[in-house]
């Protein structure tokens, strides 16, 4: 087992349950602890349950408040609520990545680790394989066999690169950066749990609040220089991304990154491969599939994938290829699903451009309202709101680059101006802010449900001049009461649909 992360601890303990014996080997001279926010979804959740790490795990989802946790700001500093990551559906378990670390520990128990040790190199016998492996404290090396190497060592894993073939063929560039780490203490003026988002065009900051812990922050940036990036100081490199974001949030994130004792700083990819296994090698988690951190699925899948290895190897304990086929069956499909699904949700982390930007708001600040008016209609029965106009159907709509559709009947108005602009090169980006919303709540973004006058406040925000620029060829928005005629209707435009006005 190369790698002791969530990968290689879950695969250890996977393997151990289907009468393994396995031997963790990791480059880092000492176990890692702490780490930054990490949502767990509940196919994680059972995962966990199925390892039997479930009772050591710690969640630290803050206790919500009728108000609301989360907030986001605007270009004028206002302070608006908005959903935050845990609002996604399926209400992620909020998580220190050292939590689900610490409870992996705790059932590693009797397992071998090795510190300070790499793999240098890999060959595949008849009977088993043998790793050269290599200390790093003494330089030593020595050769070893095993019946099988799991490599879990991450998104420039050691293990795929001797036996699969360098890096350039299996990682996706996503020309974007992260850098993630703990806060000391949370921004001023705001609550010890709460969460923030300035989600401006190709530039965000995110603060995730946490229940008995201090907030991690979260600073990624689109560029297309990604080696440029990592030269020079990288809190200097930051402040240059992120000057003229002059805001008390950006403030104060940057000034704790110069505190922070340790962080994460590094490029955004995905790692595509058509086999994650060949001969008695196999690879999981980050190493095999990196979803990436704008899936927000990285921790689930990687304990999934160490879960659903058990299983198999249980199912066919004679027939190692045969375990690892049927595994990749099993799995692939959830993590095809989940690496789509990052392309869109990179536009809700990180806007592509000014326009992605404000559609990004409005789309959100519907879902939103849609939430708390359902609620609401469904606590005691507030009115609903619907479209004026007649309702126009366009077909499903492919987004760019992921082939997924937009379901016939959902999001309507938007599609009409997609339908509208579709010979515009931007429109891309608007497919893949839809399929985002409809990623984000599925039951809310549909038509019948567009709120109250606070819509057509958000929606004449976006197209205000702080963004430089409207939503589009003079596009346009109505809402109205179900209960009202249109001459009482609140008028945003000529008609119903954004469009696009004749030349």
């Amino acid at each position: 087992m190369v790698g002791l992360g969530i990968a290689g601890m879950s695969a250890a303990i996977g393997l151990r349950r289907a009468g393994w014996t396995p031997v963790i080997v990791e480059r880092a001279p000492e176990r890692r602890t702490g780490g930054y926010f990490v949502g767990l979804f509940p196919e994680g959740l059972q995962a966990a349950v199925d390892l039997g790490i479930a009772d050591h795990l710690h969640t630290r989802n803050p206790e919500r408040r009728p108000g609301g946790n989360s907030w986001s700001v605007d270009r004028r500093g206002r302070r608006r609520p908005a959903l935050g990551f845990l609002d996604q559906p399926g209400e992620p378990a909020a998580v220190l990545r050292g939590d689900i670390e610490a409870a992996l520990w705790q059932s590693v128990t009797g397992v071998e680790v090795r510190l300070g040790t790499t793999p240098v190199a890999i060959t595949e016998g008849p009977a088993e394989v043998q790793v050269l492996l290599e200390e790093a404290g003494t330089g030593a090396r020595y050769r070893e066999g095993f019946d099988m190497i799991v490599g879990a060592d991450g998104m420039r894993s050691s293990v795929r690169r001797i036996v699969f073939g360098p890096d350039e063929d299996h990682l996706t560039t996503w020309n974007a950066m992260i850098c993630a780490f703990q806060l000391e203490e949370q921004v001023p003026s705001y609550e010890a749990s709460d969460s923030i988002t300035i989600a401006r065009a190709k530039r965000a900051v995110w603060v995730f609040g946490l229940a008995d812990h201090a907030p991690t922050a979260l600073l990624t940036y689109r560029t297309t220089d990604i080696q440029e990036q990592f030269g020079g100081s990288r809190v200097q490199r930051l402040r240059s991304v992120f000057s003229g974001m002059d805001d008390p949030v950006v403030r104060h994130v940057l000034d704790s990154l110069e505190k922070a004792p340790d962080h994460l700083f590094d490029s955004v990819h995905q790692v595509k491969m058509p086999r994650w296994s060949k001969g008695r090698v196999v690879l999981v988690g980050d190493a095999a599939w990196c979803v990436n951190l704008y899936s927000g699925m990285g921790a689930t899948s990687s304990l999934r994938g160490g879960a659903a290895l058990s299983a198999a190897l249980l199912e066919h304990p004679d027939d190692l290829a045969a375990a690892l086929g049927a595994w990749e069956v099993g799995l692939r499909p959830f993590i095809t699903k989940h690496q789509r699904t990052a392309r869109l949700k990179q536009q809700m982390f990180v806007p592509s451009s000014r326009r992605a930007e404000a559609l990004r708001s409005v789309l959100l600040g519907l879902v939103r309202r849609v939430r708390g008016r359902r609620q609401a209609t469904e606590a005691g029965g507030q009115r609903a709101w619907t479209l004026s106009g007649p309702v126009v159907h366009p077909r499903p709509m492919p987004t760019r680059r992921t082939g997924a559709c937009l379901p016939r009947g959902r999001c309507q108005v938007f599609q009409g101006a997609l339908l509208a602009v579709g010979e515009d090169h931007r429109a891309a980006e608007l497919h893949d802010l839809l399929a985002a919303a409809e990623f984000v709540d599925e039951e809310a973004v549909q038509v019948g449900h567009v709120t109250d006058a606070h819509v057509q406040q958000e929606v004449v925000a976006a197209r205000e001049d702080e963004h430089g620029h409207d939503l589009g060829h003079g596009q346009r928005l109505v809402v109205e009461p179900a209960d009202q005629g249109p001459g009482q209707r609140a008028d945003l435009g000529e008609d119903h649909r954004l469009h696009r006005p004749a030349q």
